[in-house]
């Protein structure tokens, strides 16, 4: 590993250290292959936070090519630090007697590479601060051999239908770099208590903190919102929270007294570092408008969150996803029209959507991939059809193609390449959540399609 990667490891440690105590719940999650009487790691993931150990327990699986585990890190080494370490020195980690190779033999000339990122975008749009480090070393396609290995998993004892099957249950992800990879993932300490509440002038912001950390170094950000300004600002720190513990974390909460109708934005902080944001809006005095009549036919929007997420029951049909995405954008303040949704227009696009100041959004919803029954080719056609359409007398207008998926950026990660060649602004599963939010306030909806155009740029790397 050279310097610079060397430096990307130590800032990602560094910028951890400061709640490095919380992090006493690590574990690590691995897939390897066996070859020539030794197993070469395919994808590992390191996970650190609060309470771990529930949620990831213990286990381990093999068949006579692959072998896949859940390990709790202190029990290989005596730290995370120590683990991620071994991994950039020795290029191999040992667990339960098996060696896992990270890259093949010296002779070939090949090292390690890692890239930190102090903002892993699959979980900010979700308001969580999750930090990344990746560490990549060997192009893996030696390592697939297939369909052999997936018809091996298929007759285990205790079957999977292929490899990724097996990722997913091992929390893997999938397959997206095309190299041997380990992924360290430092989730957030603090955040704000979902349980959180406002009731007409009073706000209950309430945080959650690893236990074994400092509460005076814990504090609650806010703005307060009324009719899309700010009304005012300022943060809750120790003296102001009332706290309480039960030995697995400790919970503190405040009161706040806030015109009737705002909304207050949340900030759970510890030592200077945002970790989490969250929104609190009365549902009696919602400040959009436009969510306030929604709720009169549908009370928290549970059908519109059933459309989309699929939250009560499986969706038995995609025109389902297709309202819920138009009925979003409106709620996010766009005028919207969907010529897809009746059957003398069903080959038009699914959703227009367009802003006072010339944004039009042409919008395909899809439930699977974004090449699914040709859906990608078919947008980037009818978006050059449509500039060509409205070339004459009205130039001011501003098209852009969107794709929305139902499923998670990592299930569509193969096909972002061809959108990002083509400019198309992907949304997957994870931003609709973040959408959905923000919908409590009123939106302005030309600058949501500037932040969704600024976030694309890194969104789609």
């Amino acid at each position: 590993m050279n310097n610079h990667d060397k430096l990307q490891v130590q800032n990602f440690l560094n910028s951890i250290s400061p709640w490095r105590q919380a992090y006493g719940d690590a574990v690590f999650s691995y897939i390897a292959v066996k070859k020539n009487e030794k197993f070469y790691l395919l994808s590992g993931r390191i996970f650190l936070g609060p309470n771990l150990s529930g949620t990831y327990p213990p286990k381990q699986f093999e068949t006579k090519s692959i072998a896949a585990g859940f390990f709790n890190i202190t029990d290989i080494t005596n730290s995370y630090e120590e683990f991620i370490t071994q991994i950039c020195e020795k290029k191999c980690i040992i667990l339960d007697k098996k060696e896992l190779i990270i890259l093949v033999e010296a002779d070939l000339d090949l090292d390690l590479d890692a890239y930190f990122n102090s903002f892993h975008l699959d979980h900010t749009v979700t308001g969580k601060r999750i930090s990344h480090l990746r560490i990549s070393g060997r192009n893996n396609n030696a390592l697939l051999t297939q369909p052999e290995l997936d018809w091996e998993l298929k007759a285990a004892e205790t079957p999977f239908d292929s490899i990724n099957d097996l990722m997913t249950e091992y929390w893997l992800g999938s397959n997206q770099y095309g190299q041997v990879s380990i992924e360290v993932f430092a989730h957030n300490i603090v955040e704000i208590n979902t349980n959180s509440e406002l009731t007409n002038d009073i706000a209950q912001p309430k945080i959650i903190l690893a236990a074994n950390l400092d509460k005076k170094l814990c504090k609650i950000g806010y703005r307060i919102i009324l009719n899309g300004i700010v009304s005012s600002r300022g943060s809750l720190g120790l003296d102001d929270l009332e706290w309480i513990e039960d030995g697995k974390a400790c919970y503190g909460s405040a009161q706040v007294k806030i015109p009737v109708g705002a909304v207050m934005h949340c900030v759970a902080i510890y030592a200077g570092e945002a970790q989490h944001q969250y929104w609190l809006a009365d549902p009696k005095n919602l400040p959009n408008s436009r969510r306030s009549l929604l709720e009169e036919s549908d009370k928290d929007l549970k059908v519109l969150r059933d459309y989309l997420f699929e939250e009560i029951k499986p969706r038995k049909n995609s025109r389902d996803f297709e309202f819920g995405i138009a009925n979003l954008m409106w709620l996010l303040g766009f005028s919207v029209v969907q010529p897809g949704a009746v059957q003398r227009t069903t080959e038009s696009v699914d959703v227009i959507a367009t802003s006072n100041n010339g944004y039009v959004l042409l919008i395909e919803c899809t439930i699977g991939l974004l090449k699914a029954e040709s859906k990608l080719a078919t947008l980037i056609a009818r978006t050059e059809s449509m500039k060509r359409r409205l070339q004459n007398g009205h130039s001011h207008l501003k098209i852009y193609p969107v794709i929305v998926t139902a499923m998670t950026k990592d299930d569509v990660k193969a096909d972002l390449k061809t959108a990002v060649e083509h400019k198309v602004i992907v949304i997957t599963k994870e931003y609709l959540y973040q959408m959905l939010d923000q919908t409590v306030a009123t939106t302005n909806p030309d600058l949501f399609v500037e932040r969704l155009i600024n976030i694309q740029s890194s969104f789609n790397q």
